[in-house]
């Protein structure tokens, strides 16, 4: 299933606030967020009820969502937002995987543009 763009930056957002407003630890917050945006998602009709399978609507937002202005720039920022979740803050090589996801992002992008 292909991740829909606005669950991602539904789930973005949730997860700063959650973060900043509650101290959460970034993976922690970034699940309650993804529980959180799913069940909103599926009460609009974006998503078919107890599932995470796009509707209809759902799938014409996310094409909308896609074309925006900047939507490539988002979508690089939740990944790496996602990357410093999946690791523990205080494993000392936390700095390392993070900046190896910041590279391999850089990487995708000069391939993309070069293509």
């Amino acid at each position: 299933m292909a991740t829909l763009t606005q669950l991602d930056r539904c789930a973005r957002a949730v997860a700063n606030k959650l973060e900043e407003e509650k101290g959460l630890a970034p993976r922690v917050a970034l699940g309650r967020a993804y529980a959180i945006c799913v069940k909103s998602l599926q009460r609009s009709g974006f998503l078919e009820a107890g599932k995470r399978t796009p509707t209809r609507k759902g799938w014409a937002r996310t094409a909308e969502l896609a074309r925006e202005p900047g939507a490539k720039k988002k979508k690089a920022e939740f990944e790496e937002m996602k990357a410093g979740a999946r690791v523990k803050r205080a494993s000392p090589d936390f700095e390392r995987r993070v900046s190896a996801a910041e590279k391999k992002a850089k990487r995708s992008k000069k391939s993309k543009k070069a293509a």
